[in-house]
């Protein structure tokens, strides 16, 4: 994430982010996964969400992303 954030519950999220779409080796691009990031720390920052609710969405958002990339064609046709 580009600007380091400002609270320790931001830069926990943000690490959190990071190590959730490396542990599922995301390969769609590194900055949608920003971008949702800071959409929900805004959220939290409104008090839509609490910052459970935020990294639940995350992991949700992040499954659902993964799910809609295309598959490889398997090698056993």
């Amino acid at each position: 994430m580009n600007a380091l954030p400002a609270t320790t519950e931001e830069r926990d999220f943000a690490d959190f982010a990071s190590m959730i779409a490396s542990e599922q080796r995301i390969t769609c691009a590194y900055e949608t996964v920003c971008e949702l990031a800071k959409r929900l720390i805004d959220a939290v920052h409104r008090g839509a969400l609490t910052w459970f609710a935020a990294r639940v969405r995350l992991i949700a958002e992040i499954e659902r992303e993964i799910e809609s990339m295309p598959r490889p064609a398997s090698a056993f046709r």
